[in-house]
């Protein structure tokens, strides 16, 4: 009789302390609009001692979105870009 191999996979947390989402956007060819989001939680699955086969699953509240300018970020909350009244989160899996 055989024996099943077991997997056992290990999950890693995001440290939100630890970690950011920055992004920067091309704003009318002559400058870049830097930003981050400050909100975000995900975990990534590991079933052998490399990244390979790893799953990753990523949640960024969207409402935590910081260019630096109020005005702007209130905007980009808005319909116009995410709408954050219908689209609260940005997810990857």
């Amino acid at each position: 009789m055989e024996t099943a191999e077991v997997l056992t996979k290990t999950k890693w947390t995001i440290d939100n302390a630890h970690s950011h989402i920055d992004f920067k956007i091309r704003h009318l060819m002559i400058s870049n609009v830097k930003g981050t989001f400050k909100e975000m939680s995900g975990s990534i699955y590991t079933g052998n001692e490399d990244f390979l086969t790893a799953s990753i699953e990523c949640s960024i509240l969207v409402a935590s979105i910081d260019t630096g300018d109020a005005k702007r970020d209130e905007h980009l909350k808005g319909p116009d870009f995410f709408d954050i009244e219908n689209y609260k989160q940005i997810t990857f899996t």
